[in-house]
Protein backbone atom coordinates (compact mmCIF):
# COMPACT_ATOMS: atom_id res chain seq x y z
CA UNK A 1 0.00 0.00 0.00
CA UNK A 2 2.66 2.44 0.50
CA UNK A 3 4.30 1.69 -2.47
CA UNK A 4 1.37 2.34 -4.16
CA UNK A 5 0.66 5.23 -2.49
CA UNK A 6 4.26 6.85 -2.82
CA UNK A 7 3.63 5.95 -6.97
CA UNK A 8 0.22 8.24 -6.82
CA UNK A 9 2.15 10.83 -4.81
CA UNK A 10 4.81 11.12 -7.69
CA UNK A 11 1.66 11.64 -10.26
CA UNK A 12 -0.05 13.94 -8.54
CA UNK A 13 3.25 16.04 -8.11
CA UNK A 14 4.39 15.78 -11.89
CA UNK A 15 0.43 16.75 -12.67
CA UNK A 16 0.40 19.61 -10.77
CA UNK A 17 3.49 20.78 -11.62
CA UNK A 18 2.81 20.33 -15.55
CA UNK A 19 -0.65 21.98 -15.01
CA UNK A 20 0.35 24.88 -12.84
CA UNK A 21 3.36 25.66 -15.60
CA UNK A 22 0.69 25.80 -18.24
CA UNK A 23 -2.60 27.13 -16.67
CA UNK A 24 -1.59 30.76 -17.32
CA UNK A 25 -3.54 33.63 -15.76
CA UNK A 26 -6.95 31.49 -15.07
CA UNK A 27 -4.77 29.96 -12.54
CA UNK A 28 -7.35 26.90 -13.13
CA UNK A 29 -8.48 24.20 -15.25
CA UNK A 30 -12.10 24.17 -16.60
CA UNK A 31 -14.57 21.63 -17.92
CA UNK A 32 -17.62 21.42 -19.56
CA UNK A 33 -18.29 25.27 -20.46
CA UNK A 34 -17.13 25.97 -16.90
CA UNK A 35 -19.48 23.98 -15.36
CA UNK A 36 -16.83 21.91 -13.75
CA UNK A 37 -13.49 23.16 -12.09
CA UNK A 38 -10.28 21.46 -10.95
CA UNK A 39 -7.24 22.99 -8.97
CA UNK A 40 -4.84 22.38 -7.50
CA UNK A 41 -1.58 22.66 -5.33
CA UNK A 42 1.74 21.32 -4.14
CA UNK A 43 3.97 22.71 -1.53
CA UNK A 44 7.61 21.82 -0.21
CA UNK A 45 9.26 23.20 2.90
CA UNK A 46 12.94 23.53 3.97
CA UNK A 47 13.05 23.47 8.02
CA UNK A 48 16.18 24.11 10.14
CA UNK A 49 16.48 24.65 14.17
CA UNK A 50 18.71 24.33 16.74
CA UNK A 51 19.18 23.43 20.36
CA UNK A 52 17.70 19.56 19.75
CA UNK A 53 14.01 21.36 19.37
CA UNK A 54 12.74 19.46 15.57
CA UNK A 55 9.45 20.59 14.05
CA UNK A 56 7.93 18.89 11.60
CA UNK A 57 10.83 16.45 11.32
CA UNK A 58 14.59 16.15 12.64
CA UNK A 59 14.98 19.84 11.85
CA UNK A 60 17.57 20.09 14.60
CA UNK A 61 19.92 17.34 13.23
CA UNK A 62 19.55 18.36 9.69
CA UNK A 63 18.03 20.55 7.49
CA UNK A 64 14.36 18.72 7.15
CA UNK A 65 12.34 18.35 3.85
CA UNK A 66 9.32 16.49 5.69
CA UNK A 67 6.91 19.11 5.53
CA UNK A 68 5.19 18.38 1.81
CA UNK A 69 1.80 19.66 0.58
CA UNK A 70 0.16 17.99 -2.18
CA UNK A 71 -3.52 18.88 -3.47
CA UNK A 72 -6.19 18.57 -6.17
CA UNK A 73 -9.83 19.63 -5.78
CA UNK A 74 -12.78 19.29 -8.37
CA UNK A 75 -15.98 21.45 -8.18
CA UNK A 76 -18.82 21.11 -10.22
CA UNK A 77 -22.44 22.58 -10.73
CA UNK A 78 -25.14 20.55 -11.04
CA UNK A 79 -27.61 22.62 -11.83
CA UNK A 80 -28.69 26.61 -9.89
CA UNK A 81 -29.08 25.62 -6.14
CA UNK A 82 -26.49 21.88 -5.99
CA UNK A 83 -22.51 21.97 -6.20
CA UNK A 84 -20.72 19.09 -5.43
CA UNK A 85 -17.00 19.11 -4.51
CA UNK A 86 -14.18 17.23 -3.15
CA UNK A 87 -10.21 17.61 -2.18
CA UNK A 88 -7.56 14.32 -2.50
CA UNK A 89 -4.26 15.51 -0.20
CA UNK A 90 -0.98 14.08 0.77
CA UNK A 91 0.56 15.59 3.50
CA UNK A 92 3.69 14.84 5.07
CA UNK A 93 4.52 16.36 8.13
CA UNK A 94 7.63 15.34 10.53
CA UNK A 95 7.52 12.01 12.12
CA UNK A 96 3.50 11.62 12.19
CA UNK A 97 1.90 12.06 8.60
CA UNK A 98 3.84 10.61 6.06
CA UNK A 99 1.77 11.66 3.06
CA UNK A 100 -0.73 9.10 2.71
CA UNK A 101 -3.35 10.08 0.06
CA UNK A 102 -6.61 10.86 2.02
CA UNK A 103 -9.88 12.67 1.19
CA UNK A 104 -9.73 16.27 2.95
CA UNK A 105 -13.14 16.46 2.12
CA UNK A 106 -16.02 15.71 -0.55
CA UNK A 107 -19.46 17.26 -0.17
CA UNK A 108 -22.62 18.47 -1.96
CA UNK A 109 -23.68 22.32 -1.15
CA UNK A 110 -27.47 22.94 -1.84
CA UNK A 111 -28.05 26.54 -1.60
CA UNK A 112 -31.86 27.22 0.52
CA UNK A 113 -31.97 31.57 -0.31
CA UNK A 114 -30.11 33.36 -2.44
CA UNK A 115 -31.27 37.50 -3.41
CA UNK A 116 -29.25 40.27 -3.13
CA UNK A 117 -29.29 41.00 0.47
CA UNK A 118 -29.51 37.45 2.23
CA UNK A 119 -28.06 33.78 1.52
CA UNK A 120 -28.14 30.85 3.32
CA UNK A 121 -27.17 26.75 2.75
CA UNK A 122 -26.24 23.70 3.61
CA UNK A 123 -23.35 21.53 3.07
CA UNK A 124 -23.19 17.71 4.39
CA UNK A 125 -20.31 15.23 3.63
CA UNK A 126 -16.71 15.69 5.06
CA UNK A 127 -16.34 19.07 5.10
CA UNK A 128 -13.89 21.54 6.65
CA UNK A 129 -14.58 23.24 10.37
CA UNK A 130 -15.30 26.77 10.13
CA UNK A 131 -12.53 28.22 12.88
CA UNK A 132 -10.74 31.58 12.80
CA UNK A 133 -9.82 32.85 9.94
CA UNK A 134 -7.51 30.61 8.21
CA UNK A 135 -8.15 27.33 9.13
CA UNK A 136 -10.39 26.05 6.40
CA UNK A 137 -7.99 27.20 4.08
CA UNK A 138 -4.71 25.96 5.81
CA UNK A 139 -3.51 23.38 3.79
CA UNK A 140 -2.68 26.16 1.14
CA UNK A 141 0.29 28.09 1.24
CA UNK A 142 -1.04 31.05 -0.74
CA UNK A 143 -3.80 31.43 1.74
CA UNK A 144 -1.84 31.14 5.19
CA UNK A 145 0.45 34.32 6.64
CA UNK A 146 3.08 32.23 6.88
CA UNK A 147 5.05 29.00 6.11
CA UNK A 148 2.79 27.61 9.31
CA UNK A 149 -0.06 29.47 11.22
CA UNK A 150 0.17 30.79 14.73
CA UNK A 151 0.72 27.79 16.38
CA UNK A 152 -0.71 29.02 19.76
CA UNK A 153 -4.22 29.37 17.41
CA UNK A 154 -3.78 26.78 14.44
CA UNK A 155 -1.22 24.31 16.52
CA UNK A 156 0.26 21.35 14.41
CA UNK A 157 0.28 19.20 16.94
CA UNK A 158 -2.91 18.91 17.21
CA UNK A 159 -4.25 19.60 13.79
CA UNK A 160 -6.77 16.80 14.13
CA UNK A 161 -9.23 18.64 16.29
CA UNK A 162 -9.12 21.42 13.86
CA UNK A 163 -9.23 19.35 9.90
CA UNK A 164 -12.31 18.10 8.76
CA UNK A 165 -15.41 16.27 9.92
CA UNK A 166 -17.81 14.34 8.87
CA UNK A 167 -21.40 15.06 9.17
CA UNK A 168 -23.41 19.08 7.73
CA UNK A 169 -22.46 22.85 8.18
CA UNK A 170 -25.23 24.90 7.65
CA UNK A 171 -24.04 28.50 6.92
CA UNK A 172 -25.34 32.32 5.84
CA UNK A 173 -24.33 35.77 4.10
CA UNK A 174 -26.39 38.70 5.08
CA UNK A 175 -25.81 42.36 3.67
CA UNK A 176 -26.55 45.84 4.22
CA UNK A 177 -24.58 48.39 2.56
CA UNK A 178 -20.86 48.06 2.82
CA UNK A 179 -21.44 45.68 5.62
CA UNK A 180 -21.51 41.92 5.91
CA UNK A 181 -22.50 39.50 8.36
CA UNK A 182 -21.57 35.83 8.07
CA UNK A 183 -22.22 32.50 9.84
CA UNK A 184 -21.37 29.25 9.52
CA UNK A 185 -21.80 25.86 11.74
CA UNK A 186 -20.15 22.23 11.27
CA UNK A 187 -22.05 19.25 13.26
CA UNK A 188 -20.60 15.45 13.22
CA UNK A 189 -17.78 13.46 13.91
CA UNK A 190 -14.30 14.87 13.91
CA UNK A 191 -11.43 13.16 12.73
CA UNK A 192 -9.14 12.32 15.36
CA UNK A 193 -7.06 9.16 14.44
CA UNK A 194 -3.19 9.97 14.43
CA UNK A 195 -0.43 9.52 16.35
CA UNK A 196 0.37 12.97 16.95
CA UNK A 197 -2.94 13.79 18.98
CA UNK A 198 -3.00 11.39 21.06
CA UNK A 199 0.63 12.37 21.99
CA UNK A 200 -0.07 15.40 22.88
CA UNK A 201 -2.43 14.33 25.14
CA UNK A 202 -1.23 10.70 26.75
CA UNK A 203 2.67 10.73 25.62
CA UNK A 204 4.12 9.32 22.98
CA UNK A 205 4.51 5.68 24.99
CA UNK A 206 0.95 4.79 24.82
CA UNK A 207 -0.71 2.25 21.98
CA UNK A 208 -4.00 3.37 21.22
CA UNK A 209 -5.31 6.10 19.32
CA UNK A 210 -8.20 8.55 19.59
CA UNK A 211 -11.36 8.53 17.15
CA UNK A 212 -13.86 11.27 16.76
CA UNK A 213 -16.99 10.91 18.74
CA UNK A 214 -18.94 14.76 18.31
CA UNK A 215 -18.08 18.16 17.52
CA UNK A 216 -20.21 21.61 17.16
CA UNK A 217 -18.29 24.25 16.09
CA UNK A 218 -19.96 27.84 15.37
CA UNK A 219 -18.20 31.05 13.77
CA UNK A 220 -19.62 34.62 13.10
CA UNK A 221 -18.12 36.88 11.00
CA UNK A 222 -18.74 40.69 10.77
CA UNK A 223 -16.75 42.42 7.73
CA UNK A 224 -16.36 45.33 5.52
CA UNK A 225 -17.47 44.29 1.64
CA UNK A 226 -14.63 46.25 0.85
CA UNK A 227 -12.37 44.10 2.56
CA UNK A 228 -10.85 46.96 5.07
CA UNK A 229 -11.89 44.81 8.33
CA UNK A 230 -13.25 41.94 9.51
CA UNK A 231 -14.26 40.98 12.88
CA UNK A 232 -14.97 37.18 13.93
CA UNK A 233 -15.82 35.08 16.95
CA UNK A 234 -15.39 30.93 16.77
CA UNK A 235 -16.93 28.34 19.20
CA UNK A 236 -15.74 24.67 19.26
CA UNK A 237 -16.73 21.72 21.21
CA UNK A 238 -14.87 18.83 20.23
CA UNK A 239 -14.63 15.10 22.12
CA UNK A 240 -12.98 11.98 21.14
CA UNK A 241 -13.01 8.42 22.90
CA UNK A 242 -9.52 6.36 23.37
CA UNK A 243 -9.65 3.30 21.01
CA UNK A 244 -7.27 0.56 23.35
CA UNK A 245 -4.90 -1.57 21.55
CA UNK A 246 -2.89 -4.73 22.98
CA UNK A 247 -2.25 -4.82 26.42
CA UNK A 248 -2.82 -1.20 26.88
CA UNK A 249 -2.48 -0.04 30.26
CA UNK A 250 -5.04 2.83 30.03
CA UNK A 251 -8.70 2.36 30.20
CA UNK A 252 -10.81 3.29 27.53
CA UNK A 253 -11.30 7.13 28.08
CA UNK A 254 -12.49 10.38 26.53
CA UNK A 255 -11.00 13.86 25.57
CA UNK A 256 -12.57 16.70 25.28
CA UNK A 257 -11.65 20.43 23.83
CA UNK A 258 -13.53 23.51 24.34
CA UNK A 259 -12.32 26.66 23.47
CA UNK A 260 -13.24 30.40 22.10
CA UNK A 261 -11.50 32.45 19.87
CA UNK A 262 -11.52 35.93 18.75
CA UNK A 263 -10.38 37.34 15.38
CA UNK A 264 -9.86 41.11 14.22
CA UNK A 265 -8.02 42.37 10.67
CA UNK A 266 -7.24 45.67 9.62
CA UNK A 267 -6.40 46.37 6.00
CA UNK A 268 -4.96 49.97 5.37
CA UNK A 269 -3.16 49.53 2.57
CA UNK A 270 -0.38 48.35 2.04
CA UNK A 271 -0.60 48.26 5.59
CA UNK A 272 -2.35 45.04 7.42
CA UNK A 273 -2.49 43.95 11.04
CA UNK A 274 -4.05 40.89 12.17
CA UNK A 275 -4.87 39.64 15.88
CA UNK A 276 -6.57 36.46 17.43
CA UNK A 277 -6.84 35.03 21.01
CA UNK A 278 -7.92 31.69 21.86
CA UNK A 279 -8.64 30.62 25.68
CA UNK A 280 -10.71 27.30 26.64
CA UNK A 281 -9.90 24.01 28.24
CA UNK A 282 -8.23 20.14 26.90
CA UNK A 283 -9.78 17.37 29.57
CA UNK A 284 -8.93 14.27 29.84
CA UNK A 285 -10.66 11.47 32.04
CA UNK A 286 -11.65 7.65 32.51
CA UNK A 287 -8.11 6.62 32.05
CA UNK A 288 -7.87 4.79 34.97
CA UNK A 289 -6.20 5.08 38.01
CA UNK A 290 -2.74 5.83 36.93
CA UNK A 291 -3.54 8.31 34.80
CA UNK A 292 -6.55 11.41 37.01
CA UNK A 293 -8.94 13.10 35.15
CA UNK A 294 -7.29 16.61 34.42
CA UNK A 295 -8.81 19.71 33.12
CA UNK A 296 -6.27 22.47 31.66
CA UNK A 297 -7.21 25.89 30.99
CA UNK A 298 -5.25 27.13 27.93
CA UNK A 299 -4.78 30.53 26.10
CA UNK A 300 -3.12 31.69 23.22
CA UNK A 301 -2.17 34.94 21.05
CA UNK A 302 -0.61 36.80 18.19
CA UNK A 303 -0.33 40.13 16.42
CA UNK A 304 0.72 40.27 12.74
CA UNK A 305 1.52 42.77 11.02
CA UNK A 306 2.06 43.04 7.21
CA UNK A 307 3.36 45.41 4.66
CA UNK A 308 2.98 44.74 1.09
CA UNK A 309 5.83 46.52 -1.17
CA UNK A 310 4.41 46.47 -4.57
CA UNK A 311 2.13 43.44 -5.79
CA UNK A 312 5.06 40.99 -5.61
CA UNK A 313 6.74 41.57 -2.07
CA UNK A 314 5.13 41.19 1.66
CA UNK A 315 6.96 41.51 4.47
CA UNK A 316 5.74 40.33 7.89
CA UNK A 317 6.49 40.99 11.83
CA UNK A 318 4.30 38.75 14.09
CA UNK A 319 3.97 37.61 17.94
CA UNK A 320 3.13 34.81 19.09
CA UNK A 321 2.44 33.47 22.52
CA UNK A 322 1.26 29.75 24.16
CA UNK A 323 0.28 28.80 27.80
CA UNK A 324 -0.50 25.40 28.03
CA UNK A 325 -2.53 26.48 31.46
CA UNK A 326 -3.05 30.41 31.79
CA UNK A 327 -2.66 29.99 35.40
CA UNK A 328 0.38 28.87 35.44
CA UNK A 329 1.95 31.29 33.00
CA UNK A 330 5.69 30.72 34.05
CA UNK A 331 5.32 26.85 34.12
CA UNK A 332 6.68 26.48 37.60
CA UNK A 333 3.43 24.62 39.34
CA UNK A 334 4.26 22.25 36.24
CA UNK A 335 7.83 22.17 36.56
CA UNK A 336 7.19 20.93 40.78
CA UNK A 337 4.04 18.75 40.42
CA UNK A 338 6.13 16.58 37.45
CA UNK A 339 10.28 17.17 37.55
CA UNK A 340 9.80 17.96 34.21
CA UNK A 341 11.20 21.36 32.90
CA UNK A 342 9.11 24.39 33.28
CA UNK A 343 9.13 25.80 29.44
CA UNK A 344 7.42 23.27 28.31
CA UNK A 345 4.15 24.83 29.58
CA UNK A 346 4.74 28.00 27.52
CA UNK A 347 6.16 29.14 23.79
CA UNK A 348 6.88 32.96 22.76
CA UNK A 349 7.67 33.06 19.55
CA UNK A 350 8.88 36.18 17.40
CA UNK A 351 8.73 35.99 13.74
CA UNK A 352 10.31 37.79 10.28
CA UNK A 353 8.65 36.58 7.41
CA UNK A 354 8.47 37.90 3.45
CA UNK A 355 6.92 36.28 0.25
CA UNK A 356 7.44 37.00 -3.02
CA UNK A 357 5.22 35.77 -5.35
CA UNK A 358 6.84 34.78 -8.48
CA UNK A 359 3.89 34.44 -10.74
CA UNK A 360 -0.08 34.79 -9.83
CA UNK A 361 0.93 30.66 -9.63
CA UNK A 362 4.46 30.28 -8.40
CA UNK A 363 5.02 32.19 -4.51
CA UNK A 364 8.68 31.20 -2.48
CA UNK A 365 8.35 32.45 1.37
CA UNK A 366 11.22 32.56 4.22
CA UNK A 367 10.69 33.56 7.78
CA UNK A 368 12.88 33.64 11.10
CA UNK A 369 11.72 31.92 14.07
CA UNK A 370 13.43 33.26 17.93
CA UNK A 371 11.33 31.38 20.31
CA UNK A 372 11.43 30.93 23.76
CA UNK A 373 9.73 28.07 25.64
CA UNK A 374 8.49 24.53 23.70
CA UNK A 375 4.85 24.53 24.36
CA UNK A 376 3.75 23.57 21.15
CA UNK A 377 6.39 21.52 19.65
CA UNK A 378 5.23 18.21 18.09
CA UNK A 379 5.94 15.42 20.95
CA UNK A 380 6.64 12.47 18.25
CA UNK A 381 9.21 14.85 16.79
CA UNK A 382 10.98 15.73 20.37
CA UNK A 383 10.41 12.29 21.88
CA UNK A 384 13.92 10.46 21.58
CA UNK A 385 15.59 9.11 24.35
CA UNK A 386 18.74 11.39 25.65
CA UNK A 387 17.59 14.36 23.52
CA UNK A 388 15.62 17.07 25.40
CA UNK A 389 14.64 20.14 23.65
CA UNK A 390 16.07 23.70 24.89
CA UNK A 391 14.45 26.61 26.43
CA UNK A 392 15.78 29.18 23.67
CA UNK A 393 15.63 28.49 20.26
CA UNK A 394 15.70 29.65 16.77
CA UNK A 395 14.11 28.11 13.26
CA UNK A 396 14.88 28.91 9.73
CA UNK A 397 11.84 27.75 7.08
CA UNK A 398 11.49 28.04 3.58
CA UNK A 399 8.60 27.54 1.44
CA UNK A 400 7.85 27.12 -2.56
CA UNK A 401 4.31 26.50 -3.54
CA UNK A 402 2.87 26.06 -6.94
CA UNK A 403 -1.20 26.09 -7.55
CA UNK A 404 -3.48 26.43 -10.25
Amino acid sequence: MNFIDRRLQRLLALTLVGVCAGAGPALAVELFDGAVQVHGFASQAAIRSNGNNNFLGPSSQQTSFRFTELGLNVAARLDERLNVAAQVMSRSAGADAHGALRVDFALADLTLQDTETLRLGLRGGRVKIPYGFYNSTRDIAFTRPGVVLPQSIYPERVRAFSDSLDGVAPYGRFSAGNVELLFEAALGKPRLDDKETTATFLGSSVRGLFEGDRAAIGRVMLQDARSKWRLAYSQAHLNGDYRRAGSDPLAAGQVKLELSLFSAELNLEPWSFTAEHVFGYASTKNFGISRPDVSVPFEGAYLQGAWRAGTRWQWFLRYDTYYQDRYDRDGSRLATATRLPSYIAYAHDRTLGVRFDVSPAFMLRAEFHKVTGTGWLPVLDNSSAGSVPQREWDMLMLLGSLRF
